[in-house]
């Protein structure tokens, strides 16, 4: 991998890094776009938000493991 590889890899991480952090804030914070009081209603705000941010993430795992389950193979077949 080149250096300039590097970097983009740990910019995409940072990236990803700082969206579960926001996600994590805003679920716990107390300032929504619809307050947490409105009970039923209140919470679909927060859900959209961790399955939004989760599922982002959730793509990469994905990715990663299919990545993961190649290199495997390779080095088996070797």
């Amino acid at each position: 991998m080149s250096i300039e590889q590097d970097i983009k890899g740990m910019g995409k991480s940072l990236l990803k890094i700082m969206i579960v952090v926001a996600v994590i804030l805003y679920f716990v914070s107390p300032i929504d776009f619809i307050p947490d009081f409105l009970f039923p209603i209140g919470f679909i705000d927060d859900i959209l938000v961790l399955l939004g941010g989760f599922g982002f993430i959730g793509f990469d795992i994905l990715s990663f493991g299919r990545k993961a389950k190649k290199a495997r193979q390779e080095y088996q077949a070797k």
